[in-house]
């Protein structure tokens, strides 16, 4: 029977740890008081000068030309704001506007179109596949922390609910050296709503076929200094099944609510203080049917918890931001066979996470502006399905990183990052990159990078027996840490015509990557032991990954928006020579938006199509894999809005227009019609 009580204690040891890190951390600061300390008064009389003219700047009212070259603010390249178009580093956003157009109800739906990306759905949910790696290489931030609760060292996305996001950034790559390990394949940075001045209330149900149900609400008040926001969701769906000559369900029956606090403060000279207060409940269940007949109820109770506090105040000349979270996961999972209980199996899996980062960044002469800190790390995890009581580990990382402003049309972008895990020694990661504008509307970026992912604890001590399907797989303790050489390449060139003309915003780009990973963890069979197939992790593969992702961006007039990309993968297994499985060669997605402005009607429609995924399997039982091609499919979603009042717009919608999906090579929910309404004070 599964438990439903949210456990708040973290392990004494991982406080201890965190305790020390605290030290480190402090000692850091202290130095950068002591290089940094001359130019205090200059600077801030510098920096108010600038605040006062950049202020009056923003009140002063734009023509529409300006107000549509604005470029986005993003947080994510440099790890700290400035325009989109500046960065050095890739980013990509989808801004809030946009996720409201997509009609998802999650992040996984969010970015299952998106260029590059690919989800993959398992028992454990949604995880993201970027740039040809596996999910358990992409870091999964929000407001800049480490999210808790990987399953088989992957996110699920479908977890995280769209009603409080900002802003999705995504960084490609491991191209920048300010985020540290797992962050092989890429960065996803979830950036929530920020309070407004005044209250502001916001609400949305929408309910739809497969049973499904979402409601979320919103409510923020900002006064003087203080701003304060609650955020929350309920969303249901139930169980469907693509196969309807088996009971086995093919997508479980889901409820999850979700509940965020954030109370902000700003005090003098830029001192601002925000805490972070969040917890999450998700809960399936669905019915599995073996080929020996016995049926399985399949359960799950995933429980999350965590608080964060961030303070940024000048120092030094510079600015000082300092992070903290501390969080708390309990997973639950049940196989429960009706009518009998020899192959029950029930793992309670208990995760703690602490960290805490310090950065200073501070401005110098001739366009150079630095950042310096510490991140440290502590988790823990006790587990049925580990060899041993309680995994702890501890992390400590010294990073620095340099962009320097050469010229308005040359930026680079120098760093490295140096790891002292206590589990895999020393690691150093160094990167450069260089954006460069050959001519108005250009710019061209090149960027290389390094990157380093220790081990997780199940991959060194798991021990799990799947008696009824006949393997068993272990962990392995001498596995070494995976590392990889990233190189980036991004161009975009964007016009702007006359207002009128059929060119009045188009804009193209190519992004291209190419990624080696040495020590490839994976597993491979160790032959069998009585009846069962056993497994074990082993750093077995180096493989390369090649891809492109080419796109065009067209606006012919104020009412229409169009987009078109197209995506290509190439990932090799050198160590065996072979394709990677589950990595779809060729994709294309395109969209159309189109206002109509006497009946502010606005309708968004979404079609994207992907080249089948190869994986290999031993057919027929001689010890060899036979290549296993899936079928290509297209997907498609529609949607309609229409305001009926400046306070209330109703949607409806299709999802999955073309009923994409099948078993075994394709597990996609079926068609969903959808309808809803969105209100807001």
């Amino acid at each position: 029977m599964l438990m439903h009580h949210l456990e708040s204690r973290v392990g004494h040891r991982i406080v201890r740890v965190f305790d020390r890190t605290c030290i480190l951390c402090c000692l850091s600061l202290t130095l950068a008081v002591v290089l940094s300390h001359r130019d205090v008064d200059a600077l801030a009389m510098s920096e108010s000068a600038t605040r006062t003219t950049v202020a009056q700047a923003e009140s002063a009212p734009k023509p529409a030309s300006m107000r549509l070259s604005v470029s986005p603010v993003i947080v994510s390249g440099i790890r700290s704001s400035q325009r989109q178009k500046d960065a050095v580093v890739r980013v990509r956003v989808i801004s809030r506007r946009s996720i409201q157009k997509s009609g998802a109800d999650n992040l996984a739906e969010l970015l299952a179109e998106a260029p590059g990306l690919r989800i993959n759905r398992t028992y454990a949910g949604m995880s993201i596949q970027s740039q040809g790696l596996s999910p358990r290489h992409t870091l999964v931030l929000t407001d800049g922390f480490r999210t808790l609760g990987r399953l088989d060292g992957a996110i699920d996305l479908s977890r995280f609910d769209l009603a409080r996001i900002e802003r999705v950034e995504i960084v490609p790559g491991a191209s920048s050296a300010l985020f540290g390990s797992d962050a092989l394949g890429g960065v996803i940075n979830l950036i929530t709503r920020r309070p407004r001045q005044g209250w502001n209330l916001q609400g949305t149900v929408q309910g739809g076929s497969v049973s499904s149900l979402d409601a979320t609400a919103l409510a923020s008040y900002g006064w003087r200094r203080w701003s304060a926001q609650v955020a929350g969701g309920f969303h249901s769906n139930g169980s469907w099944d693509l196969n309807p000559d088996d009971d086995t369900t093919s997508g479980s029956a889901q409820q999850s609510y979700d509940v965020g606090v954030r109370i902000g403060w700003r005090g003098d000279r830029d001192r601002v203080a925000t805490l972070y207060l969040d917890t999450q409940r998700v809960m399936k269940e669905g019915l599995e049917v073996r080929s020996t007949g016995a049926v399985f109820d399949r359960r799950s109770d995933t429980e999350i918890f965590g608080v964060g506090l961030k303070f940024r105040h000048p120092l030094g000349g510079g600015v000082l931001q300092t992070a903290g979270r501390v969080g708390y996961m309990r997973h639950q999972f049940l196989y429960d066979q009706r009518g009998a209980s020899a192959e029950d199996s029930y793992d309670d899996a208990r995760e703690g996470l602490a960290t805490l980062s310090t950065r200073w960044q501070r401005q110098l002469p001739r366009g150079h502006t630095l950042s310096v800190g510490i991140d440290a790390l502590a988790e823990s995890l006790e587990s049925s399905r580990v060899s041993v009581d309680r995994v702890e580990r501890g992390r400590v990382a010294l990073f620095g990183q340099d962009d320097w402003h050469l010229a308005p049309t040359i930026s680079v972008q120098g760093g490295a990052r140096a790891i002292v895990d206590s589990g895999f020694g020393n690691a150093f990661t160094p990167n450069l990159g260089l954006r460069f504008v050959p001519a108005p509307g250009w710019n061209l970026r090149l960027g290389v990078g390094t990157g380093f992912r220790a081990p997780d604890a199940k991959e060194r001590f798991m021990r799990f027996e799947n008696t009824s399907v006949g393997y068993i797989v272990t962990g392995a303790s001498d596995l070494l840490p995976e590392k990889s050489t990233s190189l980036q390449f991004s161009a975009i060139w964007r016009r702007r015509g006359r207002t009128g003309s059929s060119w009045q915003r188009v804009a193209a780009g190519l992004d291209a990557h190419c990624t080696w990973v040495d020590d490839l963890i994976s597993t491979r069979s160790l032959g069998v032991q009585g009846a069962q197939v056993v497994y074990a992790y082993a750093n077995i593969n180096r493989v390369r990954t090649l891809g492109t992702v080419t796109w065009v961006r067209w606006k012919p007039t104020s009412r229409i928006q169009t987009r078109l990309d197209w995506t290509w993968l190439n990932a090799i297994d050198q160590s065996k020579d072979r394709l990677l499985q589950g990595r779809s060669p060729h994709s294309v997605s395109a969209s159309v938006s189109v206002r109509v402005p006497r009946l502010r009607t606005r309708l968004n429609l979404r079609v994207a199509a992907w080249q089948g995924r190869r994986r290999y399997q031993d057919l027929d039982g001689n010890g060899k894999d036979e290549k296993v091609q899936s079928p290509a499919y297209t997907m498609a979603d529609l949607r309609l809005e229409q305001p009926i009042s400046s306070k209330l717009t109703l949607h409806v919608g299709v999802d999955n227009v073309f009923n994409a999906g099948d078993e075994p090579d394709l597990v996609l929910k079926p068609r969903l019609w959808m309808a809803g309404i969105r209100g807001q004070i």
